[in-house]
């Protein structure tokens, strides 16, 4: 087989696996929400790539904009320095207490029962790594394969996958 038949071969694969991904939606998935299984896949570098076109920006990527992170580079710079200069900084190179930083959560706890003007007691949270951890964590303890389980729309984009994964 030649180089110009494989590499034709490698496309189409690329594209058939980007259509799978959407769960066979007509049109190939945009590669900012397929993960890159597209035709361009050596192209995409970010969750972010081809999420804005024509003056519309997608908000299926489910995170802050690349614009904004650019802008917040230098804050973050600056607390990492800090709490790495601390006594003890190497704590922070490990995995953490699996509910999360107490620390964190007994101000998130004091910050919630403010804004909420009721007691949110730290023992009643948990933090995890975002959506999609926060999901499978949820799924896990509190359902079974077959439950029922409602959700808004529009919803996290990989909600749905995720539910059906899990037998729901």
């Amino acid at each position: 087989m030649s180089s110009s038949t494989r590499g034709a071969e490698a496309k189409r694969l690329q594209r058939a696996t980007a259509l799978q991904v959407s769960s066979g939606a007509a049109e190939p998935v945009p590669q900012s929400l397929s993960g890159g299984y597209t035709a361009e896949i050596d192209e995409a570098r970010t969750l972010f790539d081809g999420a804005k076109s024509g003056g519309v920006t997608a908000l299926g990527p489910g995170a802050a904009s690349a614009d904004l992170l650019n802008e917040s580079s230098a804050v973050m710079a600056t607390a990492a320095a800090a709490a790495l200069g601390q006594t003890g900084s190497e704590s922070l190179l490990q995995y953490g207490p699996v509910r999360g930083d107490g620390r964190y959560i007994r101000e998130l706890s004091t910050f919630l029962t403010r804004h909420y003007g009721g007691t949110v007691d730290a023992a009643h949270l948990t933090l995890t790594s975002g959506a999609t951890s926060g999901c499978a964590l949820v799924s896990s303890l509190f359902f079974t394969p077959g439950s029922n389980v409602f959700i808004e729309d529009p919803s996290y984009f990989l909600a749905v996958s995720m539910f059906k994964d899990y037998g729901m």
